[in-house]
């Protein structure tokens, strides 16, 4: 198996895997990371980004076929989300072990 299709099946399923947590036990976590200034619900947000997540990640693992698309679409999710990163930062939010602005940073 090619380096290529084994770092895109370990993506997809890491981003699998990490949607699924955001259904279930670090839901409370993924919360604390949606900016206050966002919108819409924090559940709601982490549950529709974690179905995205499940969503992107089987997609990319399991259609080779379209994996340039799939990949632009999960780019662009990375880049959707990189506020709420930035946010847990700028907002001193403590989740998933982060305590500090050193660690948050």
């Amino acid at each position: 198996m090619k380096a290529q299709t084994i770092a895109r099946v370990l993506l997809g399923s890491a981003m699998v895997g990490a949607g699924v947590l955001h259904l279930t036990s670090q839901r409370q976590e993924f919360q604390a990371q949606v900016p206050s200034w966002f919108p819409v619900d924090e559940d709601l947000t982490v549950v529709a980004s974690g179905v995205v997540e499940i969503g992107l990640g089987a997609a990319y693992a399991a259609l080779p076929q379209h994996r340039r698309t799939i990949g632009a679409l999960l780019a662009a999710f990375f880049v959707a989300i990189f506020p709420g990163n930035v946010a847990q930062y700028v907002e001193g939010t403590d989740a998933f072990g982060l305590d500090t602005d050193r660690a948050r940073l």
